[in-house]
């Protein structure tokens, strides 16, 4: 197999029961982090400083373009520093991947 076929193979692998029920969690705790974040008021000037006009959806009302929105999105979601806390896995993958992911 070619590494292009392994991708695409893994791409449309379905994940186990355990592997999903971890990124709901982490997507939701992404989504509650952010939210937190937006409404904390603190970073008000670097979203009006990054917006633009765009298809995509920022955390806190407002539409960007997709490389804004993930710059905001990732920043408000880790603006408190609560993301990511559950114990099913340790790191903060869900500020970058959920923010990039979602925002393309």
């Amino acid at each position: 197999m070619t590494l292009t076929n392994d991708l695409i193979a893994f791409a449309n692998a379905q994940p186990n029961s355990y592997v999903r029920d971890v990124m709901q969690l982490s997507v939701l705790d992404w989504a509650a982090c952010g939210l937190a974040g937006a409404a904390e008021g603190s970073f008000d000037g670097f979203v009006t400083a990054n917006a633009t006009r765009g298809p995509c959806q920022v955390l806190g009302g407002d539409t960007g373009s997709p490389t804004n929105t993930a710059l905001i999105n990732g920043t408000l979601s880790h603006a408190l520093d609560f993301d990511d806390t559950h114990f099913a896995h340790i790191g903060h993958p869900s500020v970058a991947v959920v923010s990039a992911a979602l925002a393309i």
